[in-house]
């Protein structure tokens, strides 16, 4: 059996693996991620991908190295938490804590924070008492220590502040403004309220062929015909080459690709042999005398209702005649 020390060894191990500490040394009043250990927190792409877990509080990227940096330790970012923000070049951090900020010998501040109501400076724990600035509170990190973090005023009473606006919460404070895809009008009132943008009738351009716009944002889509592709992080519609992807033709005729469309033609080819021959032609001569045949049997019916038409009006003249020859008779012959 395993002796409770290497149960204990092994839990340690196992902890300090699943815990989402980040490989972050210090460079002057910064904090930057070792290139070692470039994983969750650390390697970024986008603004988004900084963000340190240990004191949930975000960071910003730098777009060159594509590597993250973070304020001190008891610090946090000043602004929000958009991406345009999170992608600028300077940022400043503002103490989150009470504990008073010191230099040292070489003219850096000394890493201060607030744990868990008292001061640890450069990692050691102090007797100073401390306590979170406002718009900070505590809350307790992965490692079930208490430590200052901002306090969404959104999720609070910031939402009732800001009445027709929308709440946007920043490190230590919030503000009243609108959502991405909305502007905020006023209209000549006193009350001011966020309007939605339609995209696609202010921006020129802004797709390549359809534009459908929605609720606080846009869809751009092709046109019948055509499918959509990103290219150079543009979305371009081109031509969908139905006669690679569909079987949109009879296999006995040729499919032709066409912008946005196809058509089918029948290949004429010449007979390779007399039986080849025999089975165009024939086909078509039967077809030929049938059709020459109909026409004379129209003709004829034609030609017999003419005629019996003219005999049927030749013997209406003779009856009439012979009518008339009679009432003639008849009256010569009376007193």
């Amino acid at each position: 059996m395993w002796k409770c020390s290497t149960v204990w060894l092994l839990l340690a191990i196992l902890m300090a693996w699943a815990s989402p500490s980040l490989a972050i040394k210090r460079a002057g009043n910064w904090r930057v991620c070792e290139r070692t250990d470039l994983g969750l927190g650390c390697s970024c792409t986008r603004a988004s991908d900084c963000y340190d877990y240990t004191r949930d509080r975000a960071g910003f990227c730098d777009t060159r190295s594509r590597v993250c940096t973070y304020c001190l330790y008891g610090q946090h970012l000043e602004g929000n938490f958009s991406a345009a923000f999170l992608s600028e070049s300077r940022h400043r951090c503002v103490q989150s804590d009470s504990c008073e900020e010191i230099l040292n010998e070489r003219g850096f501040q000394t890493e201060v924070e607030c744990v868990g109501g008292h001061c640890h400076r450069d990692g050691q724990k102090t007797d100073e008492r401390c306590s979170c600035r406002s718009g900070y509170r505590f809350r307790r990190m992965w490692d079930s220590s208490l430590r200052c973090a901002d306090d969404n005023e959104c999720e609070s009473w910031g939402r009732q502040h800001c009445a027709r606006l929308h709440c946007i919460n920043t490190e230590g404070s919030f503000e009243c403004g609108c959502r991405p895809g909305y502007r905020l009008v006023n209209n000549g009132t006193k009350y001011e309220h966020c309007q939605e943008i339609d995209e696609c009738e202010e921006v020129i351009g802004i797709c390549p062929q359809s534009c459908r716009n929605v609720p606080g944002s846009f869809n751009c889509t092709c046109h019948l015909g055509y499918t959509s592709i990103r290219e150079d992080g543009k979305m371009k519609c081109v031509d969908i080459d139905e006669c690679q992807v569909l079987d949109s033709c009879h296999p006995l005729t040729t499919c032709h690709n066409t912008i946005g469309s196809f058509y089918c033609t029948t290949p004429v080819k010449a007979p390779a042999s007399f039986g080849g021959w025999a089975m165009t032609l024939i086909p078509m001569f039967t077809c030929i005398f049938i059709f020459a045949l109909c026409c004379r049997n129209r003709t004829l019916e034609q030609e017999i209702l003419r005629l019996s038409s003219e005999d049927l009006a030749e013997k209406g003249r003779y009856e009439v005649s012979a009518e008339h020859e009679k009432i003639g008779v008849d009256e010569s012959s009376s007193p």
